[in-house]
């Protein structure tokens, strides 16, 4: 189990670690560092995490998920991101991994995110408790 994300200005960062402390203090890779898909265990469950950008989610999620297509291997995805608008986020990462053949598991969890000048303070204390007790969901089923 661990996180994957992208996060151009902090605020899907800020949720991954939220996650991968609750997850039971998991690895959590960011993927402005690169990521190697072979460390991938077969059914392993991956949380996934992106903000949007232009309405797609991140261009190293988008090849993170391509590559992870063509390792073949089976695994369990659970959704998170950070947007400005109505879950943008989770549906572009929703979008992009079942055009890939994944079928993400359970609920997706969005945080609104900071845009221009909406939502500066985000993610907050509350936003944070949220990410923890999404990760402790899906870490359940």
């Amino acid at each position: 189990m661990r996180v994957i994300y992208q996060s151009k200005n902090g605020k899907t960062r800020k949720l991954a670690e939220a996650i991968a402390e609750a997850a039971g203090h998991i690895e959590c890779n960011d993927l402005e560092h690169g990521y190697d898909v072979s460390k991938i265990a077969e059914g392993e469950l991956i949380f996934l995490g992106s903000g949007v950008y232009g309405g797609k989610s991140g261009d190293k999620v988008i090849t993170f998920v391509r590559e992870l297509k063509k390792s073949k291997k089976k695994v369990r995805l659970a959704l998170f991101g950070s947007s400005n608008g109505k879950g943008k986020a989770v549906k572009a990462l929703r979008k992009i991994t079942t055009k890939n053949g994944f079928n993400p598991i359970g609920e997706d969890y969005n945080c609104p995110g900071k845009f221009l000048f909406f939502h500066p303070s985000r993610p907050n204390q509350a936003d944070i408790n949220a990410a923890r007790n999404y990760a402790e969901r899906m870490t359940k089923n």
